[in-house]
Parts: C-alpha cells; structure tokens; sequence
C-alpha cells in the first residue's frame, strides 16, 4: 500500500483541500514522487481511500484516470472496498468483488513464467 510505504517508496505527501467527490466530503491527498503524482481521496469521515486520480500519457496524449472506492466492509478485520469505478474517459469498468482470500497458499508455479 502506497500510504503505508510512502517513504520507502519515494513519495512526498501534500494535503490540497477538500472537496465533494459523489456527494461525500474527502481530503484531497497529493502523492508526489520524482516523476509525477497521484491524488488520493481520503474520505472526511471514515479516512478510508475513496478514490484516486492519475494522468497517463499514452500515444493519444495525457489521460486522467479516475478510479473510486466504494461499500466498505470488514474482512478479517480491515475494510476492503467491495466496489470499484475506474473512469478512462472513453471507458469505464465497474466491480464488484463478492469476497476476498487473504493470505491463501499460493504455489510458487504461479509466479513463473510460462
């Protein structure tokens, strides 16, 4: 999680204000690092990760990239988002994620290439 390893990972965290993202008041996050930013919503009133926002730059120029975090439930103790909105601007994904399976034994085959 960048949050958790913002050091380590080469961030500089700004907090930029607050704002209504989808009728809900969130802290606008700035994560900025040597080559380029995210902005984080933190939300004003759980402070869990509401959404985020990036700018790629693809053969068709700079996109921004919206994604939003949603129906927040306990899952071995954490909440976890069970509802995803990802906004490309000409494509736009929904999920919804019916569980979760932390910690599971995974062979190491399926980290190999193929």
């Amino acid at each position: 999680n960048d949050l958790l390893r913002y050091k380590e990972l080469g961030y500089t965290p700004a907090v930029k204000g607050k704002k209504a993202l989808n009728g809900k008041q969130v802290y606008m996050l700035e994560m900025k690092k040597k080559y380029g930013s995210n902005l984080l919503f933190i939300s004003a009133d759980s402070f869990l990760l509401a959404g985020e926002e990036s700018t790629e730059k693809n053969p068709m120029g700079e996109q921004t990239i919206t994604t939003t975090y949603e129906d927040y439930k306990p899952v071995d103790g954490i909440m976890l988002a069970h509802k995803q909105k990802t906004d490309a601007g000409m494509m736009v994904v929904e999920m919804t994620i019916t569980s979760y399976k932390q910690n599971t034994n995974v062979p190491d085959t399926e980290f190999t290439n193929r």
